[in-house]
């Protein structure tokens, strides 16, 4: 492996490109093939790269890996990788960092970089984003005889020992410097400049660095219109062109910037206003894009609308004849306003100015291409910004300017017409309501960033895609002063509802404690403003934060409280989400009579309200889930819940439906089916870049008893399920004992029975230690004697005496009024 690192700017993609079309097979001509993949490109990732690298090498269609997790895929990468000699180009590696895992990736200047951080966690900016990616990383380090070459920005920090030297296999890294002397005056003389060789060469080595996207740039400014274009001599010397930019005493990224800024300066104003606009976006735009955004557009009229007929509605019969014909006279003002507004817009769409602007606009668009400023992909048809360009014109707009050229980004995404987000299947599907957030962002504009957020967007976010991370980076500008922090310069509602948001991505994320730390915050904000409905949902989530990390008596504890806070504020949807929450939590613990009285009260209510509140199937599945449990689970249960879930898209309960059914048909001894319904399962947990264990594990069971896998091969898969963060321990016993290694049986029935029993009796998983005690039995081993709860270990919230003080407050607050309606009555 050979990793060259470089600012940006300085020619990383364009020399390994350059090399691995032109030059690679003159070294060696038993190349198998070579692969480029480009890290810069929207969406790509190593999940993306392991796809497209299996197809090019296998020669499968890319759909053949389209549901393959990275960590599946990289088994046969590897294998091909070690077969023969195939070389692999990965450009821009950086982009899979942790230091590029935010909102405003595309604009991260090179003096932020200088000193990386993580955006999100406390983690090493240098480590890959997923751990996944880690493992390949390390993994392609040893792929010989082939050979892979990667540019960087940052070194990923895999590729280094605790020395901060190469890992074996990997070619200390190259620094990438400026282009030698001569070549560096010949890429500038290729762009029509002229001039004395000793004093380009000296000017572009001293101030330049031979940096080429600099040079590249100063070509474009010496080349403006003036008394010195194209002469580099007369241009260099002249106080108010070149001789002003003053780089002597400058490094190379304060003197590039110094170039940047000049550039700027020579354009036309309408030039620069596109330029600007287009940097705001988050990567590159189509020819419509660019045009929505056409400097030479005169203002559009503002549109005027017409209010509905003054004889329409129901209420008509009901006011009296004055303000029937003061509706009428508003009415027909708004017909005429409307008239001269149809007048008014034909006027300016027939104008000359509009009729000319596209002319105009294509020879801005070739003047910036011409400057360098602008970049033209023939092969996608965008048009982009080199990312060191895009960063300078982001990071140097003036407030107003900003504020302009944001506003029309904002107005020209949020007009563009898309399906419902509750049908997303892929985060292209909310791009357009993703870019209008971060553009307010940028601005400062919170509260309406905040208000473009709910409840859809975020909603399709978390529940249709399942992407925790990136509503966490998405969300980070909001919460600068930590995740337990309320955002400042938001309503009281605002402000909790993101911190909820936030609790749930990180709680997906594995960060359980950072997550009740925020609900923390949260709770405390609306309990000091009365918000009831919203304390109740917190302390729902809380509730299922604490159950994830297997704290069972205080996520009873928290839902018996949300149930409580409901029944006295007497709120039907926040009741029925919190009686759903005791269910959850009495049928977990084995409650089953206290579970049974909760569903009675549930079942009957309705369930008719939005996505951000409850979705289709929720509540069957788990009704499901609890029967399945108690071994009364049926047919119908199950495709009831389905049914709903799938009407709703609702794909979390969807995968959790297909691992329940899994489990069932296992039990069952039906292996098959089983499999079939795990596949499904295990396929949407890698589409939305989880892993689910259980799943996994499940399918190996059921593959095992259908003879799918050697036996070599099942003891492989053994050992990677075993190898995962969070292994399915019952299920791994399972596995390990049809292989016949009775010790590993043994470690792992122990391990589930340990996680099963929890915080101790009663607060265990009723199923869960039900099974690895009949589990231990079978493969006679002694059940631990491990202690029971201890309450006194158990210390209370810091919130909860709050929250029992809110609802004595309601209480007696209901009494009250009772007491006045009845001596009104009197």
């Amino acid at each position: 492996m050979l990793l060259f690192d470089a600012i940006g700017g300085n020619g990383k993609s364009m020399l390994t490109w350059e090399w691995s079309t032109k030059h690679a097979t003159s070294v060696r001509g038993d190349w198998a093939g070579r692969f480029w993949y480009s890290f810069y490109e929207r969406g790509a990732v190593m999940r993306g790269f392991c796809q497209h690298a299996l197809s090019y090498m296998t020669q499968q269609p890319l759909e053949a890996y389209e549901n393959k997790s990275t960590a599946e895929m990289s088994v046969g990468l590897l294998a091909e990788l070690r077969k023969k000699p195939w070389l692999l180009i990965l450009d821009g590696l950086e982009r899979v960092l942790v230091a590029y895992y935010r909102i405003d990736a595309a604009e991260v200047r090179d003096e932020e970089l200088n000193h990386p951080t993580d955006n999100i966690f406390e983690r090493n900016p240098c480590d890959a984003i997923r751990d996944e990616d880690t493992d390949l990383l390390r993994a392609l380090a040893a792929a010989s005889p082939s050979k892979i070459l990667i540019s960087s920005r940052l070194i990923p920090r895999v590729l280094l020992n605790q020395a901060g030297l190469p890992i074996p296999g990997v070619t200390p890294p190259l620094k990438l410097p400026g282009l030698e002397d001569a070549e560096a005056e010949e890429l500038l003389r290729c762009c029509d400049v002229k001039g004395t060789s000793a004093d380009i060469r000296y000017y572009l080595k001293t101030y330049c660095d031979n940096h080429p996207l600099v040079i590249c740039v100063l070509a474009g400014l010496i080349n403006s219109p003036g008394p010195h274009r194209g002469n580099f001599d007369t241009w260099a010397a002249d106080p108010a062109y070149g001789a002003k930019l003053n780089l002597a005493s400058l490094d190379l990224i304060q003197s590039r910037n110094n170039i940047l800024q000049a550039a700027m300066e020579a354009l036309e104003p309408a030039s620069r206003q596109l330029l600007s606009t287009l940097a705001l976006l988050s990567g590159a735009a189509d020819y419509e894009t660019v045009a929505a955004f056409n400097p030479h557009l005169p203002p559009r009229p503002e549109e005027v609308k017409v209010p509905g007929k003054p004889e329409d509605g129901w209420l008509l019969e009901r006011i009296n004849d004055e303000t029937k014909a003061k509706r009428r006279r508003q009415y027909d003002a708004a017909l005429d306003k409307r008239k001269a507004y149809e007048l008014t817009l034909h006027e300016w769409s027939e104008s000359g100015s509009v009729r000319e602007a596209p002319q105009r606009l294509t020879e801005t668009m070739a003047d910036l291409e011409h400057r360098n400023l602008l970049q033209y992909d023939s092969l996608e048809d965008r048009y982009d910004l080199h990312p060191v360009v895009r960063g300078y014109l982001a990071g140097s707009l003036n407030i107003d300017d900003m504020e302009s050229y944001g506003q029309k980004v904002v107005d020209h995404f949020n007009s563009k017409p898309h399906n419902p987000y509750e049908q997303a299947k892929a985060i292209a599907d909310v791009e357009a309501g993703l870019q209008v957030v971060r553009t307010l962002l940028k601005l400062g504009h919170y509260q309406h960033a905040a208000d473009a957020l709910k409840h859809d967007l975020v909603t399709a976010l978390l529940v249709n895609l399942e992407a925790n991370m990136e509503t966490l980076a998405l969300l980070r500008p909001f919460f600068s002063a930590g995740w337990n922090q309320l955002p400042k310069n938001l309503e009281a509602a605002t402000a909790s509802h993101l911190t909820n948001i936030v609790a749930l991505a990180l709680s997906h994320c594995g960060k359980g404690k950072q997550a009740i730390r925020a609900y923390a915050a949260a709770l405390q904000v609306e309990l000091e403003n009365t918000m009831w409905r919203n304390s109740s949902c917190t302390l729902i989530n809380t509730a299922q934060s604490l159950s994830g990390q297997n704290r069972l008596a205080q996520a009873l504890r928290a839902s018996a409280l949300a149930h409580e806070l409901d029944s006295a504020s007497e709120d039907i949807e926040s009741l029925f989400m919190s009686r759903l929450d005791l269910f959850i939590s009495q049928s977990r613990l084995g409650h089953w009579s206290e579970a049974e009285a909760t569903w009675q009260r549930l079942d009957p209510m309705v369930r008719q309200w939005g996505r951000s509140a409850y979705r289709r199937g929720d509540a069957e599945w788990i009704f499901a889930r609890s029967q399945f449990w108690q071994g009364h689970l049926q047919e119908k249960q199950i495709s009831a819940a389905a049914t709903l879930a799938e009407q709703d898209h609702n794909r979390v309960a969807l995968r959790c439906i297909y691992k329940l059914c899994g489990s069932w048909r296992l039990e069952q001894g039906d292996w098959a089916l089983a499999a079939a319904s795990f596949t499904d399962a295990v396929t949407m947990a890698r589409e939305a870049r989880r892993m689910d264990a259980a799943s996994e594990t499940g399918l190996a069971l059921a593959k095992v008893q259908l003879r799918q896998f050697t036996g070599d091969e099942a003891r492989s898969e053994a050992k990677r399920l075993a190898q995962l963060r969070e292994p399915a321990h019952r299920s791994l016993a399972q596995l390990w004992h049809m292989l016949g290694d009775l010790d590993q049986a043994k470690h792992h029935a122990l391990a589930a029975y340990t996680w099963a029993w929890a915080d101790g009796e009663p607060y265990v998983n009723r199923y869960e230690l039900t099974k690895s005690t009949e589990q231990l039995h079978e493969l006679g081993v002694h059940i631990p004697n491990l202690p029971p709860y201890d309450s006194a270990k158990d210390e209370p919230f810091p919130w909860e005496a709050e929250v029992h003080a809110a609802i004595e407050k309601i209480r007696a607050e209901k009494a009250a009024k009772q007491k006045e309606e009845q001596q009104e009555v009197l």
